[in-house]
């Protein structure tokens, strides 16, 4: 959830040596396009847990790169693990441990966890339900996808059947377990043809993001919204009628610690433009059931993820439901527009159409995009790329305002968008 300029402005002063290292969490493991040359590991810990092996040689993996260096050195550099290599012997032990591959943990898929049984402890029993219910839900959105074309219940079984002998999951099973995947498999993919018969239909509901039980009901909450969706123009105005809806299907953990009123307030203060520090200011006076006490790094997660990724892809749903709502209905690409353009308001975070072109052609800051807009747009004017290339050139100030104020990956865009 690092503010999307910030990561990009990161990578382009290490490419050109305008600094020379990052302090960062392990999190680096996940793959950055950074050229490293020296890693230095502080510890063998990762939050609580020790590292795994296949994580730290993920985390190795990152010195070097094609290009820049042809090899990355790698310091671990935790000294109380070599000052007590004698009397804490198992310590020692463990860490060299890590720096062979061979004790990488196996891997496994995700689609067993439909198999665990129910922990005792009751601190894991949210974790299970939900993995269950998460390994179930992907199984169904991968059949209702594979599924579309299907009419015949036995294409539909051989079907199945050749899928489900195709994942990882299978190839790790037992024979027991493959009995019982390949049972769970057809089980899920006649409940769909059931609910669904008509495959035109569910080429459609294959598009969302959710279930097929999550997308027919939205698919019916949305066709009683239509006519309030005729009405209203702004995102402003659209997102309050659907957020009841996206408040549901919304599965950040910061997001739902909020009432669902006070969460609807903070989204529509990220679709206004609201910066970090204002949102989290306006989180002061608002109950926020979270165990831990609420961080602006909280706030960023929220906004950048919770709203900009989770919730533009359930209005993404939305939007291509709408087919299915509006095929009777005049006016009906209209409101497909509206949908379209709130996910884009949501996505970044942007209040209109003309710092949404800014941020796509290339200004991809947040607060940037807000600033150039209020510096060569008037108030309600839409300006598309033509249009802000000439606006640029004609503004000497908002140029050195770019230049002067923001790291220079933003004036290396603004050169490239003069040139065009």
């Amino acid at each position: 959830s690092t503010p999307h300029g910030l990561r990009l402005s990161v990578e382009r002063a290490l490419q050109y040596m305008r600094f020379r290292s990052v302090i960062c969490t392990s999190t680096l493991a996940q793959g950055v396009n950074l050229p490293i040359r020296y890693l230095i590991i502080a510890t063998d810990r990762q939050g609580r847990d020790r590292i795994k092996v296949r994580d730290f040689h993920n985390l190795m993996g990152r010195a070097g790169r094609s290009g820049f260096y042809t090899e990355g050195t790698v310091i671990f550099a935790n000294p109380k693990i070599y000052d007590r290599r004698v009397r804490e012997k198992w310590y020692w032990d463990s860490a060299k441990e890590l720096i062979d591959a061979g004790n990488s943990e196996s891997c496994q898929s995700r689609l067993l966890d439909v198999f665990e049984p129910e922990p005792t402890e009751e601190s894991e029993k949210v974790t299970w339900a939900e993995n269950k219910e998460r390994a179930r839900n992907e199984i169904n959105s991968y059949l209702l996808n594979a599924l579309s074309d299907i009419t015949d219940i036995h294409d539909l079984e051989r079907a199945i059947t050749d899928l489900v002998q195709n994942t990882l999951a299978y190839f790790q099973s037992d024979d027991q377990k493959k009995t019982r995947l390949t049972d769970l498999f057809l089980e899920i993919g006649r409940d769909i043809v059931i609910k669904e018969p008509i495959p035109e239909r569910r080429k459609v509901f294959a598009k969302s993001v959710l279930n097929l039980e999550k997308s027919q009901e939205l698919l019916a909450s949305l066709t009683v919204l239509l006519n309030s969706l005729e009405q209203v123009s702004d995102p402003q105005d659209v997102l309050p009628l659907l957020w009841s809806i996206l408040y549901e299907n919304s599965r950040n953990k910061i997001l739902k610690a909020f009432s669902r009123e006070d969460s609807l307030t903070l989204c529509q203060s990220w679709l206004s433009g609201g910066s970090f520090p204002q949102i989290f200011d306006r989180c002061q006076d608002m109950e926020y059931s979270n165990r831990r006490k609420l961080t602006l790094d909280n706030v960023v997660d929220l906004c950048e993820v919770g709203f900009g990724f989770e919730l533009s892809l359930v209005v993404g749903s939305i939007s291509e439901l709408s087919d299915l709502a509006l095929q009777d209905e005049e006016g009906g690409h209209q409101i497909k527009d509206k949908l379209y353009f709130l996910q884009k308001v949501l996505k970044y975070g942007l209040p209109n159409k003309s710092s949404i072109s800014l941020y796509e052609i290339g200004f991809s800051d947040r607060q940037l995009s807000l600033d150039i807009s209020g510096r060569i747009a008037n108030e309600n004017e839409v300006l598309f790329a033509r249009d802000i290339k000439e606006r640029l050139e004609e503004s000497e100030e908002a140029q050195a305002y770019i230049r002067d104020d923001y790291p220079e990956y933003f004036s290396e865009k603004l050169e490239q968008i003069l040139r065009r």
